[in-house]
């Protein structure tokens, strides 16, 4: 199952789930790692309450189609819920899902700034391998527990300052700063 805004599509829970559990029964022979990634946005309600739920919405999937680019047609990506998503990445160790979160987390600035809203993004990671490989949505819970822990961490040393907003992400019922 997937949620659609064009252009871009991606799972939600449901989907999420069932393509893991057939993803997990392709990988049982092989010695490879996955690596799951939950990434948060921070401050998100900012950009509604800035600019308005039609220009969020648009925001939303800017963010979305930059996670979508960010990573490789083979990997798992959905929309977990409200401001939060969801990577498993197979094939995949830790030390690599951290190249492809920086660089999205470049892009997800740059966006920031081009809407003039604060905002950014948080990842959480956690990596299971084969012949003890567990369960991977246990691991995407265990990954959301170090998330917020991350979050919590690193929230009190963001700083910054917006750029100019882009008249693009203006909403009709908000404001700019």
């Amino acid at each position: 199952v997937q949620t659609c805004a064009l252009p871009i599509c991606l799972l939600n829970r449901r989907g999420l789930a069932e393509s893991v559990e057939m993803l997990q029964r392709l990988m049982d022979r092989d010695t490879d790692r996955i690596t799951v990634v939950f990434a948060d946005m921070d401050r998100f309600k900012s950009v509604n309450d800035t600019l308005g739920h039609s220009a969020g919405d648009a925001v939303l999937q800017d963010i979305g189609r930059i996670l979508r680019e960010g990573v490789r047609r083979s990997d798992l990506i959905a929309r977990y819920g409200g401001d939060e998503f969801v990577f498993v990445l197979p094939h995949t160790r830790r030390e690599q899902a951290l190249h492809v979160t920086e660089r999205i987390e470049r892009r997800i600035a740059d966006l920031a700034r081009r809407t003039g809203v604060d905002f950014g993004i948080t990842f959480g990671y956690g990596e299971t391998g084969a012949p003890h490989r567990g369960d991977v949505l246990d691991l995407i819970d265990a990954v959301d527990s170090e998330m917020y822990q991350a979050k919590r961490a690193r929230r009190d040393r963001r700083a910054g300052s917006p750029a100019q907003p882009d008249p693009a992400y203006s909403g009709s019922t908000g404001t700019g700063p």
